[in-house]
């Protein structure tokens, strides 16, 4: 394999031997109980959306409601090999998988860009992309957003490959990588308008525009763009079966600018939440969660890649700190705001950080002051993974957690097994009649979803509310109390997310009958 500065073959052999050790101790521990954490209500969202593909073999593009339809598709393949084919079989560690598995493929990647990025910077970023809460907590999460960090930092590793050795494989795989975003999720037009914007402004501070644009090999480009468009259009089209789904994939941004710039949402944020989320955060009265020792070194390196003190290709790593800095002002900028969307700029930022560390290390002359410096990385890679392991086992979904952004309750999973416990007793088993009258239910649908005769009444109470079970939420309790016999009802209380609580009225006959079995048991 061609590369830009040659490395010597036990170091090209220690990087591939260290970078895949990384990969494989990061998929042990993320994929340890997938299922732990309750199904975020987005999550839920999206599982239901795929089960209409698992079951009815049929998927349409939503431009208002849904993202790109990649995780879906993707998730078949998982799902397929443990012999799912219904909904109901479905388990939240098949989901799971698919961004655990693209949160791998980020680390491997590493691999294809190491001449460019350095071997000792490549294994630091790469363990650093492993050690990160942020990036660790949502690898367990069935949403989009880790597909597209993976798909982008792709896209960007076959894409330098491909200027840089002008080999038409590596114009194959960006093209396919710029699909694949394109098909993941509408915000890929902020990481490919910030990254181009970061090549424009390398070139015209190196002076080399003519130069750059004459060693751009222009009869693969149109290769990569067809591969690129092809891609998209396979996936918005769901396999050339819904014509519309690729003008919808354009129509889209009129709904996303609105979401961008509108305070409607219920996801405003102030133009400094990102930085207080990763920098220094304490969510109630919780521990500090803080991924500043990746910042801080990020700092650093963002200085050495501007002034050139770096190793591999310097105008690389000039490229990644403008496409950081770019990102992390985009989407400060926007009004609608999520935790997860860190992820985007995250990656870039942890590759500087790998510069940052390596990069202070070398700089420093004194030997004792190297080996302080080696243990302070030691320590602040110890505390990465202290946190990760907290946010992934010990706070999942407590708020505390400031990566658990309105997450469900575990409450929720004993509201859903106590349903399941009634109906074995109801005489209509899996057929009885629920009712569930609230404004927030998800991701109640998802557990429910093996319970044939569940309606829901987000809008008010129906006419006849009356069924053996009946949730609802605590502000529609008068209206309820106002149309039933409150003395034919057993209540129960749970939570569904920090602050909201669903109330569950159950016949009192199917309560004493379920409470008469549970203790001769």
């Amino acid at each position: 394999m061609e590369e830009l500065t040659p490395s010597r073959p036990n170091q090209v052999f220690a990087t591939y031997l260290l970078v895949l050790a990384i990969a494989i101790a990061a998929f042990a521990f993320r994929s340890e109980n997938l299922s732990l954490k309750p199904l975020h209500a987005d999550e839920a969202v999206q599982a239901m959306k795929f089960g209409e593909l698992l079951e009815h073999h049929s998927y349409a593009y939503d431009p208002v409601e849904h993202h790109g339809p990649t995780l879906y598709y993707l998730a078949l393949p998982t799902a397929w090999l443990q012999g799912v084919r219904d909904l109901s079989d479905l388990t939240i560690t098949e989901l799971r998988m698919v961004p655990l598995l693209a949160s791998i493929l980020l680390i491997i990647l590493f691999l294809f860009i190491r001449g460019g990025l350095g071997e000792i910077e490549t294994v630091v970023a790469a363990l650093l992309t492993a050690l990160s809460p942020i990036m660790c907590y949502y690898s367990r999460y069935f949403i989009q957003e880790m597909l597209l960090v993976a798909f982008s930092f792709g896209f960007i590793t076959f894409g330098w490959r491909f200027l840089r050795f002008g080999k038409t494989a590596w114009a194959i795989l960006a093209g396919a990588c710029l699909g694949l975003m394109h098909a993941t999720k509408e915000t890929f037009i902020l990481s490919l308008a910030c990254l181009g914007t970061a090549v424009v402004i390398d070139a015209l501070l190196a002076r080399q525009v003519r130069r750059d644009l004459s060693k751009i090999g222009w009869k693969q480009l149109p290769l990569l763009l067809l591969v690129a468009g092809l891609l998209s259009v396979v996936f918005f089209s769901s396999f050339f079966t819904h014509g519309r789904g690729p003008i919808d994939s354009v129509m889209t941004y009129a709904n996303y600018l609105g979401k961008g710039t509108e305070g409607v949402t219920g996801h405003e944020k102030p133009w400094d939440y990102f930085f207080k989320l990763l920098a220094w955060n304490r969510a109630g009265s919780g521990r500090i969660w803080s991924e500043a020792f990746i910042l801080g070194f990020a700092a650093i390196g963002f200085v050495l890649a501007l002034v050139g003190r770096c190793r591999g290709d310097q105008r690389l790593w000039r490229v990644l700190a403008l496409y950081s800095a770019g990102l992390f002002a985009a989407y400060s900028a926007l009004a609608y705001k999520t935790p997860w969307l860190a992820l985007n700029f995250m990656q870039p930022i942890i590759l500087l950080a790998g510069l940052g560390m390596v990069g202070t290390i070398r700089l420093l002359r004194n030997n004792l002051l190297r080996l302080a410096c080696i243990a302070g990385v030691g320590l602040g890679c110890y505390n990465l993974a202290v946190q990760s392991w907290r946010g992934t086992f010990q706070f999942h979904s407590d708020e505390r957690n400031p990566y658990a952004y309105v997450h469900t309750v575990p409450d929720l999973v004993r509201l859903s097994e106590r349903i399941h416990a009634l109906a074995h007793v109801h005489p209509d088993g899996e057929n009885m009649v629920v009712k569930v009258m609230s404004e927030e239910a998800w991701p109640l649908p998802w557990y429910l979803r093996d319970l044939s005769r569940v309606g829901y009444f987000p809008e008010g109470l129906p006419d006849d509310p009356l069924a053996p079970i009946m949730i609802i939420n605590p502000e529609r309790d008068e209206a309820l109390m106002a149309k039933i016999d409150e003395s034919n009802y057993t209540p129960d209380a749970k939570g569904l997310r920090p602050g909201v609580m669903l109330w569950m009225y159950v016949e009192k006959d199917l309560w004493d009958e379920w409470m008469a079995r549970k203790r001769n048991h």
